[in-house]
């Protein structure tokens, strides 16, 4: 594949602790001509699935076929891949 290619996304506590939300089918939409360009926050992402606390999303993908990569992103920052 050419571009980034999301392998697995979850939403939830920045622990990484549950509650989480399964949100690869909805980071793989965000997807453009091979690059991701997004903002973090519950409206884009499905909702909240963990209220009061501070949380993030962690990624896990591919550019161009290579190695396996992870990036975990803040609740209302941007995330750009790759």
């Amino acid at each position: 594949p050419t571009g980034v290619w999301i392998r697995s996304a979850q939403y939830g506590a920045s622990t990484g602790s549950p509650p989480t939300r399964d949100v690869t089918d909805v980071v793989r939409a965000r997807v453009q001509e091979g690059r991701l360009d997004m903002t973090v926050r519950n409206g884009t992402l499905g909702g909240d699935p963990a209220r009061r606390v501070v949380k993030k999303l962690f990624v896990v993908y591919t550019v161009d076929g290579g190695p396996e990569q992870r990036k975990d992103i803040y609740e209302g920052h941007r995330l750009i891949l790759p």
